[in-house]
């Protein structure tokens, strides 16, 4: 006789599944700046209270092979609603990389996707003011209510189809590039006209080593221009944070 699980044992397995997929995947050093047990075990709570709700999802108490699968598409639409918020931090990061490359603040940062390097003083500053606009502006909401409404639309053992999975992503990452482009754009911009001066002076004036002080000042207008700029970069970052949560929600509410 083959060996089922208790119907409230797979629920609460299949809720937890996709809920630790989540947290795992969020880089704990930026959004969540909490070990990985603390995150699990909170995503065990919040599994522990949502099971109740879910009890009716499951007709039959699943066994080890049926139960292996579906905890696998529970998995997958975890990692789903983890990328969105991945690739949302990574956008930022970018912005901040290719703002101090130019700027020559930090020579040695490299963009990772694990998050886990130094990041550079620009991706810091926009890093901050933007969790801190998510915040102000209800944006973790969004983000949370978007991982329950997948519950309403997708019950836990319901799989995901793969195809509608990988073109989520991808529109997640033209959203991510984007916002990288147009945060860093007004930067950028203004680096080419300090980059365009400092060549000029040094042609009018040759005794003056452009070379060094090009240096300190475009770092000065790097984080002068962010300065200026920050009210448009929040705007940016919620209008593309609004649109990965909409993106997002296709995947379990198909036009």
């Amino acid at each position: 006789m083959m060996f089922s699980i208790p119907l409230p044992l797979a629920v609460f397995l299949l809720v937890f599944a996709r809920f630790a997929a989540l947290v795992a995947l969020v880089p704990g050093n930026q959004l969540l700046p909490l070990p990985l047990r603390l995150r699990l075990a909170a995503a065990a709570l919040m599994s522990i209270l949502l099971t109740p709700l879910h009890l009716a999802s499951l007709e039959t108490p699943p066994g080890v092979l049926e139960m292996t699968w579906m905890v696998g598409h529970e998995l997958l639409i975890g990692l789903a609603i983890g990328t969105a918020l991945l690739v949302v931090l990574e956008g930022l990061k970018l912005a901040g990389q290719l703002v101090s490359q130019l700027a020559g603040v930090s020579p040695r940062g490299i963009l990772t996707l694990g998050g886990e390097t130094g990041s550079s003083p620009h991706g810091r500053l926009i890093l901050l003011c933007s969790l801190a606009t998510l915040l102000a502006m209800g944006g973790h909401r969004q983000l949370v209510e978007a991982s329950l409404e997948s519950y309403q639309h997708l019950p836990p053992g319901t799989p995901l189809a793969t195809q509608d999975a990988l073109a989520t992503v991808t529109r997640l990452l033209s959203v991510s590039f984007l916002m990288a482009l147009r945060i860093s754009l007004p930067v950028v911009a203004a680096l080419l006209v300090g980059l365009i001066t400092a060549g000029w002076i040094s042609r009018v004036l040759p005794q003056l080593n452009m070379m060094v002080l090009g240096w300190h000042l475009n770092a000065v207008l790097a984080l002068a221009v962010l300065l200026l700029t920050l009210g448009g970069m929040a705007w940016v970052f919620q209008n593309h944070v609004d649109l990965a949560v909409e993106y997002l929600g296709q995947l379990w509410t198909p036009s």
